[in-house]
């Protein structure tokens, strides 16, 4: 009985001590290093062995389909032919500036269709959906994996901005009449709207499940973002301090959590389109920006006096990662905490965890 008492005493005092919680470290790791000039030359990554997503990596020779864990495989693009890729580089499209066909293959050159066209071929990230833009910009046509023309048709005045979601098939296409559409991955448009004014659509985004929107449009004086929440229908919109004449970065997650960059800043914002961090660029140049987000992180990019610069957010704790690196522009793509850095001659690979 007697230690049976001290027992809970024992116990008792200890419940009374506050619990100390040690979080994991957030951890970015250099995956690995290549270059594509002349040729895609990578060495394998020691850390990453499964590798089982894959991105696509387009020069003028070639396609390839690249492993995270850096082993890749390719399929030659003829002389005088462009190929168009899907975002996982498993599927490939070949056209010509001026032609009447285009060709939809897999990484392994095998040929899928010919279809008769002059449009312009864009795949979604696994090849579900290809859109064909006509000459003008004023229209997208929609196929399927098939090569079958969807009854669905999309018109407006000068398209200025097609993207497609990361690892999933949803596109968000915008025209300078304001008017932007989201299409699921059957091709069907599941939400259309118009900007304020009419201002243009400048750059747009959709996350994996279709389910959040984030719309930069504007004109030459003032520039704004909204966040569309497709299942609840709701919109909300806010001024961007800067104005950015075209295109910019910005992406939206599954939570609705957005980021973009406006003039020479980093800006968060809510589902609700509310600021929720404004982080200042030491040094930027107008020119290619990219942006990236999921749940933990963000990945954004941009143009400097000597090159490109890359900053990675943890979306608890801020600033975790900035580096300049040589290349004028470099392209940001990920599969899950995977992160490829594309530049104008050498790619990136990096990791986050935690």
């Amino acid at each position: 009985m007697k230690n049976i008492i001290l027992g809970l005493l024992a116990g008792a005092l200890l419940s009374a001590i506050p619990m100390i919680r040690f979080d994991e470290p957030e951890i970015i790791l250099p995956e690995w290093e290549g270059s594509f000039n002349p040729s895609l030359k990578i060495q394998a990554s020691p850390y990453i062995k499964d590798g089982r997503a894959s991105f696509s990596v387009k020069i003028p020779s070639d396609v390839y389909s690249l492993k995270t864990s850096g082993i890749s495989s390719s399929a030659p693009v003829p002389e005088g032919y462009i190929a168009s890729t899907s975002g996982n580089g498993q599927y490939f499209a070949l056209y010509q500036k001026i032609g009447e066909s285009v060709d939809f293959y897999d990484i392994t050159s095998a040929r899928f269709w010919q279809k008769k066209s002059e449009q312009y071929p864009l795949i979604s990230h696994n090849g579900k959906i290809v859109l064909l833009l006509v000459a003008d910009h004023s229209e997208v046509k929609i196929l399927d994996k098939n090569g079958n023309q969807l009854e669905n048709r999309i018109a407006g005045r000068f398209c200025t901005n097609i993207s497609f979601s990361k690892e999933t098939d949803y596109a968000v296409i915008g025209f300078l009449d304001g008017s932007y559409y989201l299409i699921d991955e059957d091709g069907k448009t599941i939400h259309s709207g118009k900007t304020v004014d009419n201002l243009p659509v400048k750059t747009a985004s959709v996350n994996i499940n279709g389910s959040f929107l984030a719309v930069h449009f504007g004109n030459e004086k003032k520039d704004y973002l909204k966040i569309i929440d497709i299942k609840k229908s709701k919109e909300f919109i806010s001024q961007l301090p800067n104005v950015s004449v075209t295109k910019t970065a910005v992406d939206i997650n599954n939570d609705g959590n957005s980021v973009i960059i406006s003039g020479d800043q980093i800006i968060f914002f809510s589902k609700k389109c509310k600021t929720i961090a404004a982080y200042k660029i030491p040094e930027i140049r107008t020119g290619h920006t990219s942006a990236l987000i999921t749940g933990d992180f963000a990945v954004l990019s941009c143009m400097n006096n000597t090159g490109s610069t890359v900053f990675m957010f943890s979306l608890e704790n801020g600033l975790l990662y900035n580096r300049n690196f040589p290349d004028k522009a470099i392209e940001l793509k990920n599969s899950g905490n995977v992160i490829l850095a594309r530049g104008t001659s050498n790619l990136y690979c990096l990791s986050y965890s935690r």
